[in-house]
C-alpha cells in the first residue's frame, strides 16, 4: 500500500505546524516549506524559553523530540527536570522521537530505565522495517545513522524495525510503533529528504484515520 499521488500533492499543499524539541542551541534542522517550524531548546536559557510550549498547551500538527547531547539527564530521567513533558507529548496528535527523543517516549509508555551498550554505536546503515505495520508498507528501507550509548529493552509491540549487534549479542528496536500516532526512531535521518518523507508518511497516516 503506497501513498497515491494526490495524496503526497495534498499534504505538500498544506502548511503544518511543527514544534521541534532539542537539548541544544546547534540542532535546528532544516525542513520543507510546508512546515512552519518553532524550535524550541528544552534547557536553553534564551527569551524564546519564556513562551514554553509546555504552558500554553498549544497543539501542533507534528512533535519532532530530537537528540540528545553529553551532560544532560538520560532520557528515563528526564521528566524529573521538566514533569510537564509527558503530559504534554501525549496531548499532540503526531509525534516523532528521534535517538534520545525515541528513549523518552519509551519512558513515557513503558515506565523503564534505558539501559546502556558496552560501547557507543556509531554506523551509517541500511535498515528494513516490517509491512506488518503501516508505517513499514510506505517505508520498506532507509539509510540511517546511529550515534547512541543506551537503548531500548523489552518493548512488547509495535516494533516496526530491529537492530542486531553481533559484538553484544543485543537486539534493539530501532522503529517503535508507541500509540497510534507516537512513533521512535533510534537513529539520525542521513538527508533533509528521508527526513521530510518520513514526516509525510505519518501525516499521512494520521488524516487516514481521521
Amino acid at each position: 500500500m503506497y501513498i497515491c499521488a494526490f495524496i503526497l500533492r495534498s499534504i505538500n499543499k498544506k502548511m503544518y505546524k511543527l514544534l521541534y524539541l532539542s537539548f541544544y542551541d546547534a540542532d535546528r534542522p532544516p525542513f520543507a516549506k510546508k512546515y512552519h517550524v518553532e524550535y524550541f531548546n528544552i534547557f536553553g536559557s534564551s527569551p524564546e524559553n519564556n513562551a514554553s510550549p509546555f504552558k500554553s498547551r498549544r497543539e501542533y500538527d507534528v512533535v519532532i523530540i530530537g537528540g540528545g547531547v553529553a551532560g544532560i539527564p538520560t532520557a528515563s530521567d528526564l521528566c524529573l527536570y521538566v514533569p510537564e513533558i509527558h503530559d504534554f507529548i501525549k496531548s499532540q496528535p503526531v509525534v516523532l522521537g528521534i535517538c534520545y527523543g525515541m528513549q523518552l517516549l519509551y519512558h513515557l509508555y513503558y515506565s523503564k530505565h534505558v539501559q546502556a551498550l558496552p560501547f557507543r554505536h556509531e554506523k551509517i546503515d541500511n535498515i528494513s522495517l516490517s509491512p506488518k505495520y503501516p508505517l513499514g508498507m510506505e517505508i520498506s528501507s532507509l539509510r540511517v545513522r546511529f550515534n547512541h550509548r543506551y537503548f531500548c529493552p523489552d518493548v512488547s509491540e509495535g516494533i516496526v524495525s530491529q537492530y542486531y549487534l553481533p559484538e553484544c549479542d543485543i537486539v534493539f528496536p530501532n522503529v517503535v510503533q508507541f500509540a497510534t500516532n507516537h512513533y521512535g526512531c533510534q537513529f539520525h535521518f542521513t538527508n533533509t529528504d528521508d527526513q521530510n518523507h518520513f514526516l509525510d508518511v505519518l501525516l499521512h497516516l494520521f488524516e487516514k484515520k481521521k
